[in-house]
């Protein structure tokens, strides 16, 4: 793939709120190296327990189909570190690595794995996900990666009340904690712009 001179690894966070296509773009640049013939690593949290990788989205349900017939290579991880580690032990160069729902990884030691990216000469690193909880609160792992990564694309959804562009994920269902990664098929949540927003959570 000609990456125009590119010699380091890039990092690019696709990011925005609930429902706003992160995990379809993210397979999108994934489908594209897939065209091209190249590898391609893509990394799930063990922490998402939902059935469909691509969580039941009728768009990116193709990420099944590429794994399902061995187009992709997977692993499954707690922590980066695992990434890193499977690197430096397999003999496959890869063009690209995908990260999705890259909020339920622990980064601490991303610094680790972005050096043994460079060193193999990986052009691209995606990550995929959330940045905020349904509070507004930056996640943990957010404020890890956010100042590693080199370009940040941030989509918004289609407020599920009003209709306007929407960035706000709203918690409907029980016992909602702010340290707490709920990991649904989206029942218990909403995305809706600020205006929506700050009226069902009684900030206004």
């Amino acid at each position: 793939m000609d990456m125009s001179g590119q010699n380091f690894t890039k990092v690019t966070l696709l990011t925005g709120g609930m429902f706003s296509g992160k995990t379809r773009r993210l397979v999108d640049e994934l489908e594209k190296r897939v065209l091209a013939h190249k590898s391609v690593l893509y990394v799930h949290p063990f922490k998402d327990t939902r059935e469909n990788k691509s969580h039941q989205s009728f768009v990116s349900k193709h990420l099944d189909e590429l794994i399902s017939d061995k187009l992709v290579d997977i692993i499954e991880v707690n922590d980066i570190s695992e990434v890193t580690k499977y690197l430096s032990e397999t003999d496959v160069k890869y063009s690209s690595v995908f990260i999705d729902e890259y909020f339920m990884i622990k980064f601490q030691n991303i610094e680790d794995f972005l050096n043994k990216a460079n060193e193999l000469e990986i052009p691209d690193i995606y990550l995929a996900g959330l940045i905020s909880d349904a509070n507004c609160k930056l996640f943990k792992e957010a404020e890890n990666v956010l100042p590693y990564a080199d370009e940040i694309v941030k989509a918004n959804a289609v407020c599920m009340e009003c209709g306007a562009p929407a960035n706000y994920s709203h918690f409907i269902g029980n016992h909602f904690k702010s340290d707490d990664i709920n990991v649904d098929n989206g029942s218990s949540y909403r995305c809706l712009c600020w205006k929506c927003y700050a009226k069902a959570t009684n900030r206004v």
